[in-house]
């Protein structure tokens, strides 16, 4: 932890600092893995031959909150000075899905900027001006899957011998960035596609004030999204007792290991699944299921299914992913069921929608999504 002016308080950061993927002695994908779940002690040595497995001294039956990993940023140097293999993508890769997996938001930090590029050492103002960096960018990108906007620029402290503002900048813009998403994280149980923030969003824009219902139903210490199938109805602010006309269900996502099943989404549509059934991603409800409704009404069914997805990269939608999504719009048009998609997080997928939320159908970026 980082400690503040206070020698006896702390920042609301701490970084966790781990081997690298090197083939002979980095650390082994499932350890890291473990990491990001919390089963990794800290002062655990890793062996790069031997992944640590239950029962072993380092590991952490029983992660609490605090222990697990809310954001996975990778350092990358700029100045070749790590040779990134292509068994170093497969295993990065594979650490993202399952990252993603979890919920984790994912970013990249280039650093040594000034020792790649002689421009930015004779001014660290061009750390983002630079074509060479910004080429060594956009090919990471492309290399590892990760959203430009998820890569940060940097230079480290070096021969300096007291702070700089011009090192600090692009520092601080990244710990910023590293903190909300974190923050995100917290309050939304997890990153992904903000579903149930924009539940909140719904009943704030209703309500006339803040609201956040749709968080209470989550254990975030368990390390899950929404588990439970649950239908959100909105009071009128004139009327406590009286409901407005729209309800939302809020579902599991589609992740690998831990999403919904199609079969569930598919038997929901059509009403049969119980409000606050708790989905298994392995196993998917039958008739004759404790929360199998056998004779859905016209009300338990779904009048319009809406895809939401974020716009900021936090979700890697996987070919497996829209295999899925097909099925399932093709199973709601067979039925009849109007078809839309919310894309969410426009703000922070682009700068210019932050700062100014009038720029969302105005983003060239945000466009390209769609499209």
């Amino acid at each position: 932890m980082i400690q503040d002016s206070d020698p006896n308080s702390h920042y609301c950061v701490s970084f966790n600092d781990i081997a690298g993927l090197e083939e002979s002695r980095g650390v082994h994908v499932d350890d890291i893995i473990l990491a990001l779940k919390g089963h990794v002690r800290d002062g655990y040595e890793f062996n790069p031959s031997s992944p640590l497995k239950e029962g072993d001294e380092g590991y952490n039956p029983s992660p609490t909150l605090q222990d697990r990993v809310h954001v996975l940023v990778s350092v990358i140097p700029a100045d070749g000075a790590v040779i990134i293999t292509d068994e170093m993508v497969k295993k990065i890769r594979k650490i993202r899905k399952a990252a993603s997996d979890m919920g984790i938001p994912q970013l990249a930090i280039i650093t040594k900027g000034d020792k790649a590029c002689p421009a930015v050492k004779d001014n660290v103002e061009n750390l983002y001006k630079s074509k060479y960096l910004k080429e060594k960018v956009d090919g990471l990108c492309v290399r590892l899957e990760i959203p430009s906007h998820c890569v940060f620029l940097v230079k480290n402290y070096d021969k300096e011998t007291s702070p700089k503002d011009d090192v600090d900048a692009p520092i601080l813009c990244a710990l910023t960035q590293i903190i909300s998403v974190g923050d995100d994280f917290l309050n939304d149980k997890t990153l992904g596609a903000g579903k149930s923030s924009f539940i909140n969003s719904v009943d704030t824009v209703l309500q006339g004030e803040i609201a956040g219902r749709a968080l209470a139903d989550g254990n975030l210490s368990e390390g899950t999204f929404t588990k439970k199938y649950k239908n959100y109805r909105f009071t009128r602010q004139s009327d406590p007792n009286n409901y407005y006309c729209v309800s939302i269900n809020d579902i599991v996502g589609l992740e690998k290991s831990r999403g919904t099943h199609v079969d569930d989404i598919i038997l929901a549509l059509k009403g049969h699944v119980r409000d606050g059934y708790e989905f298994n991603p392995s196993s998917p409800l039958k008739e004759g299921d404790e929360g199998y409704n056998p004779s859905p009404n016209l009300q338990d069914r779904v009048h319009v299914l809406v895809s939401v997805i974020p716009a900021d990269g936090a979700v890697i939608i996987t070919d497996e992913m829209v295999k899925k999504m097909r099925k399932i719009r093709r199973a709601a048009s067979d039925m009849g069921i109007p078809q839309l998609a919310i894309i969410t997080k426009g703000d922070k997928a682009c700068p210019t929608v932050k700062d100014n939320v009038e720029n969302l159908y105005k983003s060239k970026y945000l466009k390209e999504k769609v499209i």
